[in-house]
């Protein structure tokens, strides 16, 4: 995560990058630990424009929201009480067959990353190497290639 606040702490530099320019974005951010979500919703926030974030703390409040509210992405972190592993990717994916999905995640065995990415995911960021560019660009281009 160190990196991550690195560059949060210099957001004018990390924002002045990519904004997207669409009419708005719907992330649905699935992530058990409440300091981490905070933080990254904020340094995401900063850098969209405009950008309905929506948090879930389990995977049962993420399945919920995706039944209620579809999500133009979901920002997912493997490692959630329910499940974890790729375990939490099938879940979402089941629900979401169609959205892009970022993994946003502590897990970085080779192993998972390439079970991930054989599960149709195109980024699977870790989050100890990861730059808040890193997750903007992600989830710009997650979307720009679904749509």
């Amino acid at each position: 995560m160190s990196a991550l606040v690195e560059a949060y702490n210099s957001v004018p530099e990390a924002v002045s990058g990519r904004v997207l320019s669409y009419a708005s974005l719907r992330v649905l951010y699935v992530e058990d630990n409440e300091e981490q979500a905070d933080f990254i919703m904020r340094m995401l926030k900063a850098g969209y424009s405009p950008l309905e974030i929506y948090w879930k703390r389990t995977l049962l409040g993420a399945m919920l929201s995706l039944a209620a509210q579809p999500a133009d992405a979901i920002l997912l972190d493997l490692g959630m009480p329910e499940l974890d592993g790729i375990k939490t990717l099938t879940a979402v994916r089941v629900k979401a067959p169609g959205t892009p999905i970022v993994i946003l995640t502590g897990n970085s065995s080779p192993h998972t990353r390439m079970s991930a990415m054989e599960a149709g995911v195109r980024h699977y960021l870790v989050k100890q190497d990861t730059t808040p560019e890193d997750i903007r660009a992600a989830l710009s281009d997650a979307v720009f290639q679904q749509r």
